[in-house]
């Protein structure tokens, strides 16, 4: 993991919530803390998922991260790392038979459609 992510992991949780927070379609509402905040706390393979969104939407949308070039490099990398081995995984036999796995894979929607 980069160390723009270790250190921030719960700063890109907390951006997560607030951009489904302000979206206007209450089909998002689905991901909102209320609804999935005890499995990003309990599961790590959602937790990451929230992270990696959180950190995409926080580097497209220009949230001031205060990360310098490098960092900012290394955490488009680990994204697009994670979701690499998202599809890897998708293709094991049981894999979508995982609700964690399905949970994740929905929120990795989010960065293909932002």
């Amino acid at each position: 993991m980069s160390r723009a992510l270790s250190i921030d992991s719960w700063l890109y949780v907390r951006i997560f919530f607030d951009a489904v927070r302000s979206c206007d379609s209450s089909l998002f509402g689905v991901f909102c803390f209320e609804e999935i905040g005890q499995a990003v706390q309990e599961t790590d393979l959602i937790f990451e998922a929230v992270t990696a969104v959180g950190a995409t939407y926080a580097n497209q949308t220009q949230i001031n991260l205060s990360l310098s070039a490098i960092q900012k490099a290394n955490l488009v990398m680990h994204c697009s790392m994670f979701r690499y081995n998202m599809a890897a995984k998708m293709r094991e036999p049981t894999a979508l038979q995982n609700s964690s796995f399905l949970l994740s894979l929905q929120l990795l929607a989010f960065m293909e459609v932002c």
